[in-house]
């Protein structure tokens, strides 16, 4: 008996979602941790601070400098800020002026 179209889409988007998940935190107790490379797609940045200064998402470009992406100097209202990145992207966070920072870089996996 032949599939529906209906269940051939399903089955394909089944064996194609990505649904990887990632939690990458790159700074810790006010300790930045070393750069990661992250699966890519798309990503909520979180932090908190007790107290803030600057936090600087950075990115290595393709000579391998790394580049500043965006800057916090608050609390995320909504819970994060949204951002996408390519397969293998470099990313680390440097700290300015702040205390107890803590910042987590998570992947929002494809349904």
């Amino acid at each position: 008996m032949a599939r529906s179209t209906l269940e051939q889409r399903r089955a394909v988007f089944a064996a194609t979602a990505d649904r990887r998940q990632e939690r990458v935190a790159l700074a810790a107790a006010n300790a930045a941790s070393a750069p990661v490379a992250l699966y890519g797609g798309n990503y909520v940045l979180a932090q908190a601070c007790s107290t803030y200064g600057q936090i600087a998402l950075r990115y290595r470009d393709p000579a391998g400098n790394m580049v500043q992406l965006l800057t916090k100097g608050g609390v995320d209202v909504g819970g994060g800020t949204s951002l996408q990145f390519a397969a293998g992207t470099v990313v680390d966070v440097v700290l300015t002026g702040t205390a107890g920072a803590n910042v987590t870089l998570s992947r929002v996996p494809n349904a």
